[in-house]
């Protein structure tokens, strides 16, 4: 059984730093754990296409399937890192590698198929690298890029002699179609929550067993964000299926994050609450009150829970005498209150089943850092009114959690 090194990171030095460590802790020579590496597939353009309509058995899939199809089988050849066409920035090299489409079919005839693409370097270090998604995912994760997090001189993982492994976790984004219509399928909604990433899994160990005569030594899964959910529940539920997860800023209760998403457009919808236009005066505020307090002024606020009291009180300060709103350099009334329910988080009229009754809120600073507030609290566009159910019902929790 693996020896499962799960590292959770927070900051980006320590991300960049942790996902290398993993990555690079176990290079040399593997002969002693089963054979030697790098591993150079002998006529690899030749086993590549033989590759092609491939089938793996159900059998050989843990989860509940009616087993996988190799769709396409591709050799590429390798390439060098070169300008892009606009001659803004540089295309990452890749080496000689076999490239697998695959469909993996559903119990469920109503349920999409998973597709799932796995690469397989022909000079091999013996291990494998899984890349997790993001959001409701359904675009296909190809593996073909760096490493979450990874900076722009760090070559890519398969560039590095790794298998790579990715999937669109079982539905496919469709344009004029609700990107989470998918849930209203069992099926479908479980291979989301966990099981494609499983099945992905066991059909990129068969395939590597056909390519290479070999299973890797040494399994990794990296993902962020909703990558870092799935990470978290390989560790739950697989723990036997890898020998190091790196986990970054992990979804962990989706389903509470959707919620909280949605009451903040609520709350907004109210007249006056927007804080479009708002962001940067907010951000200043913040870091005005609190960058010092840990001990040096860079423009970070580093010490954030200590910064609560100082931010209520500076933001507090900058009401609009009248409680309208008057422009950017003060807050209404009502944007004060979506404030406080933006760094409060939701309280919900009930006890969850695992004894849980609030959401949290937002911590202090970055507010008007790109990807920030924009995103996650404001959007660009004042929200429309809009009344919410007095709760919401995920009969299916457990799965994503």
């Amino acid at each position: 059984m693996p020896s499962l090194k799960t590292t959770h990171s927070f900051y980006l030095g320590s991300i960049s730093l942790a996902a290398s460590l993993l990555l690079t802790g176990c290079g040399g020579d593997d002969s002693s754990s089963g054979f030697p590496t790098p591993l150079v597939v002998k006529d690899a353009a030749k086993t590549c296409a033989a590759l092609q309509s491939a089938q793996i058995d159900a059998a050989r899939i843990a989860e509940p399937t009616q087993g996988a199809v190799v769709t396409k089988a591709t050799y590429r050849a390798a390439v060098s890192a070169a300008p892009n066409a606009a001659g803004t920035a540089m295309v990452a090299a890749t080496p000689d590698y076999c490239e697998l489409l695959i469909d993996i079919r559903p119990v469920d005839t109503t349920a999409p198929l998973i597709t799932s693409q796995v690469n397989l370097p022909v000079s091999w270090n013996g291990k494998s690298v899984q890349m997790g998604g993001g959001g409701l995912n359904g675009t296909l994760v190809t593996g073909l890029g760096p490493g979450r997090a990874d900076g722009p001189e760090t070559p890519l993982p398969l560039t590095r002699g790794y298998m790579t492994l990715g999937t669109d976790s079982g539905h496919q984004v469709s344009a004029g179609v609700d990107a989470g219509a998918f849930a209203l399928n069992d099926e479908a909604l479980t291979n989301y929550a966990y099981a494609a990433y499983k099945k992905t899994r066991d059909v990129g160990v068969q395939l590597s067993e056909r390519f290479y005569g070999h299973r890797a030594l040494k399994a990794y899964y990296i993902g962020g964000s909703e990558g870092g959910r799935e990470g978290m529940l390989m560790a739950q539920r697989y723990p036997a299926d890898f020998d190091g997860i790196v986990v970054i800023d992990p979804v962990i209760r989706l389903m509470g994050l959707w919620q909280f998403q949605l009451s903040m457009g609520q709350v907004q919808s109210s007249p006056g609450a927007w804080l479009g236009g708002k962001l940067q005066l907010l951000h200043d505020t913040v870091r005005k009150a609190c960058d010092a307090i840990d001990g040096i002024e860079d423009q970070i606020v580093s010490n954030y829970k200590a910064c609560r009291p100082l931010a209520e009180t500076a933001i507090a300060s900058l009401r609009c005498s009248s409680g309208n709103d008057e422009g950017n350099s003060c807050f209404s009334d009502a944007q004060l209150a979506t404030l406080r329910w933006t760094y409060g988080g939701q309280r919900y009229p009930f006890t969850l089943a695992n004894q849980l009754q609030s959401y949290p809120g937002y911590l202090y600073g970055s507010e008007a850092v790109d990807g920030a507030f924009e995103r996650w609290v404001t959007g660009t566009v004042a929200p429309g009114t809009m009344t919410l159910p007095r709760f919401h019902v995920q009969q299916k929790v457990g799965n994503f959690s």
